[in-house]
């Protein structure tokens, strides 16, 4: 069986546990189709600990909301940015998470 799934995980100054969620996410057997973090105004390293993942595993990719919003803003910037994305996942059986 196929399985295939994609993460969206919305942080904020997350510097200090994304290293750990990124080495945990990256060690799995079954790895995600594409991983969206979305970085909701960050004034810590997190964008930069994101972008350096990015460039070394192709299936992360960086969001940046721009100034920090409650959770269901990041959801619909994250949303909205992977519309894209999702449409070449269209014909797949993907779960998004």
């Amino acid at each position: 069986m196929n399985r295939r799934y994609i993460i969206v995980t919305p942080c904020r100054n997350e510097e200090k546990n994304l290293p750990n969620l990124m080495q945990s996410i990256t060690a799995q057997t079954l790895r995600p189709v594409l991983w969206v973090i979305v970085d909701d105004g960050s004034t810590d390293r997190t964008g930069e600990i994101i972008r350096e993942a990015e460039e070394k595993y192709g299936w992360i990719k960086e969001f940046y909301s721009g100034e920090h919003k409650e959770f269901s803003g990041v959801h619909n910037a994250a949303v909205c940015n992977m519309r894209d994305l999702c449409r070449q996942l269209e014909d797949t059986k993907t779960v998004f998470l």
